[in-house]
C-alpha cells in the first residue's frame, strides 16, 4: 500500500486471505516490489530505499546502496537471481550482479523525465520516459544509453519482447513494434485496445485488462496471448481505473484495481495442459529457507543441463555429515530436503558440485 496508506500484506491462499506483515517504516511510501529466488528472497524500494527479504515477504532490512536524499526510485527488473535493475526518476540506474547483495550507481543522459525499464538480457535493455513516447537502449548493461524513438504525444506504458529480436513498446495510442532489438521503432497500423495494466509469465504468455477509446469508463476487455504479441479479448461487463495484473503461472492471473477489488482470471483450457518443465540458463544454488531452520530445511538448485551431480553437508570444521545428491540429475530446478535430527547446534555447509560448476551456502541450525 501506499499514499498514506503504508503496509504489507500477505496471501498463501491465493489472494482470498490477507495477512499483515510487520512494516516499521509507515513514514516511507512503498513503490514497486519484485522476488526472485522462486519467491524466497525480495526487494522493495521505499523513497530513496532499497529493502530486502530473505523469507518470502516475512520480514524486511535496509540493503546499502549508493542512493541520495532526493532520489526517487521507480522500478525493478531482474534478469535472473544475480542481475538485476532499478530505474531512478532523476535519470539513474543502479545495478546488481550479486543477487541485490551489492548495487552501482550509472547516470543516464536523457532528454525527458523516466517512468518504465525492461531488459531482454543481461547486457541489452530499454527504458522509457514519463512525456512523450521516448524509448533509450543500452547494449552494455546500463552503462551508456542510446535514444532510439521520440514522438512528443502520449505515453509510454512500458515493453516486452516474445524474442530477442522481436518486441514492442505499448503506448497511450498505436503501439511500436520492432523485429531487430529495439534499433528501430514503427507503428502498428491496426486498432489495438488501450492496455490498463499486463503481466508476462515469459516470454510468450500474458495477461492484459484493457478498455476501448481514451477514457477510463468503458468496459473493461481481459486479454490473453501465447505469442508474446497477439490478443485474444473479452468484455467483462465491470468498469475498472487503473489496476495492477500479476501472473501465478500460464494459466492463471490477478488484477488488482481500484476500489479495493482483486479479480483472478483463469484460463481453463490452459491450465488443464501439462506444463513443459522451464529448463534455466545457468547453474545456481539458492539459499536454504528456512534459515536459521530446526530440523528440516529445503534447498533449491538449477541445473541447465544433465549430469552427475553431487551435494554434501559438512559441519563448521569440515566434516561430512549428509549427502543429499550423488548421481545423474536433470536439468531444471531441483529442491532437496537437509533434516538435522540429531545434529547439534550449529553452522553447517553446503557444496554442491554439477560438471564444472559448484557453489556453497552456510546453513544454521538452532535447536
Amino acid at each position: 500500500g501506499e499514499e498514506g496508506t503504508q503496509f504489507i500484506r500477505k496471501t498463501t491462499d491465493g489472494a482470498r486471505t490477507w495477512r499483515e506483515i510487520t512494516w516499521h517504516h509507515s513514514y516511507y511510501s512503498i513503490g514497486d516490489m519484485t522476488f526472485i529466488e522462486g519467491g524466497a528472497k525480495g526487494f522493495l524500494h521505499a523513497r530513496n530505499k532499497i529493502m530486502s527479504s530473505t523469507d518470502y515477504g516475512e520480514s524486511w532490512f535496509d540493503v546499502a546502496a549508493p542512493l541520495n536524499s532526493n532520489d526517487n526510485l521507480l522500478k525493478f527488473f531482474f534478469v535472473d537471481d544475480q542481475y538485476g535493475y532499478v530505474l531512478g526518476s532523476n535519470k539513474f540506474i543502479l545495478k546488481t550482479t550479486d543477487g541485490g547483495t551489492t548495487w552501482t550507481r550509472n547516470a543516464i543522459t536523457a532528454t525527458s523525465n523516466l517512468e518504465g525499464l525492461y531488459f531482454v538480457n543481461r547486457d541489452v535493455g530499454f527504458i522509457h520516459g514519463s512525456t512523450g513516447v521516448s524509448i533509450y537502449k543500452t547494449s552494455d548493461g546500463g552503462m551508456t544509453w542510446v535514444q532510439k524513438y521520440y514522438d512528443p504525444s502520449g505515453y509510454s506504458k512500458g515493453f516486452h519482447f516474445s524474442s530477442p529480436n522481436d518486441g514492442v513498446c505499448f503506448t497511450s495510442s498505436s503501439d511500436l513494434y520492432t523485429a531487430n532489438q529495439g534499433e528501430s521503432w514503427t507503428g502498428s497500423t491496426s486498432y489495438v485496445p488501450r492496455i490498463l495494466a499486463m503481466d508476462y509469465i515469459d516470454n510468450l504468455n500474458g495477461f492484459a485488462s484493457m478498455i476501448h477509446g481514451q477514457t477510463n469508463i468503458h468496459p473493461l476487455m481481459i486479454g490473453i496471448t501465447r505469442n508474446g504479441k497477439d490478443w485474444t479479448t473479452k468484455i467483462l461487463p465491470l468498469q475498472i481505473t487503473g489496476g495492477l495484473m500479476r501472473m501465478a503461472d500460464k494459466g492463471t492471473a490477478y488484477l488488482f484495481a481500484s476500489g479495493d477489488i482483486i479479480i483472478k482470471f483463469t484460463d481453463p483450457a490452459f491450465t488443464s495442459i501439462e506444463e513443459e518443465p522451464v529448463i534455466p540458463r545457468e547453474f545456481t544454488l539458492s539459499q536454504n529457507f528456512p534459515n536459521p531452520f530446526n530440523p528440516e530445511t529445503v534447498i533449491r538448485y538449477a541445473l541447465p543441463v544433465a549430469g552427475y551431480a553431487k551435494g554434501v553437508v559438512y559441519d563448521f570444521l569440515g566434516r561430512e555429515v549428509a549427502t543429499l545428491v550423488d548421481g545423474e540429475t536433470g536439468a531444471g530446478t531441483h529442491e532437496i530436503k537437509f533434516n538435522a535430527n540429531g545434529l547439534p547446534s550449529g553452522i553447517y555447509i553446503f557444496r554442491l558440485e554439477a560438471g564444472k560448476a559448484s557453489g556453497t551456502i552456510k546453513m544454521i541450525l538452532l535447536k
